[in-house]
């Protein structure tokens, strides 16, 4: 199926969708939307429905990749989940999702909260860490897998700001 893309702007949006459906947060035991289904709000920020998967919830700002049991069902579970092993990042989660549960995830534009393991500089390439949730530096041999550049050196909580291009 082809993303689906929808552009909120001056009010247009084919969808029905209003800028009050991408909520950080949004936890939905079952589908409201089709999955894939984008947006892109004229800030520059695009988000993307998604099905969490594994046995652990995502938290807000955890890294999300995509698993191998289908398209747009992604996993922040690095270590014993069905993450895809090409390392590439669908998008970030804005919110605690449980498992199994739907969400919008952001892929493109400005966000506050990414969270790393803790050795992220600001200007740094980001890349999917080997433990669940994270992001880290890219070292070579891994340009093709980077998804954004940090906006900050992380802080005491392991999290930072940072420009997203997933994909």
């Amino acid at each position: 199926m082809a993303l689906n893309y929808f552009i909120n702007q001056g009010g247009i949006n084919p969808t029905g969708l209003s800028l009050t459906a991408i909520q950080a947060g949004v936890n939905e035991s079952s589908a409201q939307h089709t999955l894939g289904t984008s947006i892109a709000f004229p800030t520059g920020e695009y988000y993307v429905y998604v099905q969490v998967i594994d046995a652990t919830a995502a938290v807000d700002g955890a890294v999300m990749q995509q698993s191998t049991t289908g398209l747009w069902i992604v996993t922040s579970d690095r270590s014993g989940g069905t993450a895809a092993t090409n390392g590439l990042v669908v998008g970030v989660a804005q919110g605690t999702v449980t498992a199994n549960y739907y969400t919008w995830i952001q892929y493109r534009g400005e966000t506050d909260y990414v969270r790393t393991d803790g050795g992220v500089a600001i200007g740094d390439a980001l890349v999917l860490h080997t433990a669940d949730e994270e992001a880290d530096t890219f070292a070579d041999g891994e340009a093709e897998i980077i998804f954004g550049i940090a906006g900050a050196a992380d802080d005491a909580n392991g999290t930072t700001s940072a420009m997203l291009f997933c994909w």
